[in-house]
């Protein structure tokens, strides 16, 4: 399967690439408002992540990505980290997912503003989310 980025994600980085310093703060705070919360039991913890950060991931009536997280209110960068992935991701097919490269962040305006400890803990939430894509998409055929 050949990487690639989906063009939902593309914009997002895009977007804050383009954007000046001074308002990438509040272009993460919209997307931390943006965030998805999960509901229910089904959640992942993604360790790698210094904050505790959560992640639900099920496939829709279609098939469909749908994503959810669960993020303390007190972490906003991270919320935005949950935001950005389920806008970028969320609405595609398993095999677009599973086409993201892992370091698809590396070297984008978002990896400039995070230390290298957050760049991992988004890196290891794509992964997770990854796994869980190819687990459910399995399960569904």
């Amino acid at each position: 399967m050949e990487a690639r980025v989906p063009e939902k994600l593309k914009r997002i980085l895009d977007l804050l690439a383009g954007l000046p310093d001074s308002l990438k703060t509040a272009f993460l705070l919209e997307y931390a408002e943006k965030m998805p919360e999960a509901r229910g039991l089904e959640l992942e913890s993604v360790e790698e992540c210094q904050t505790p950060f959560a992640l639900q991931v099920a496939l829709d009536e279609e098939g469909r990505v749908q994503l959810a997280f669960k993020v303390p209110e007190s972490a906003p960068t991270v919320r935005a980290f949950g935001g950005i992935l389920a806008e970028g991701l969320g609405g595609l097919t398993p095999e677009e997912v599973l086409a993201v490269p892992d370091d698809v962040f590396r070297g984008t305006a978002l990896e400039a503003l995070l230390t290298p400890r957050r760049t991992n803990g988004i890196e290891a939430a794509l992964r997770r989310i990854k796994a869980r894509v190819r687990a459910l998409s399995e399960r569904a055929r």
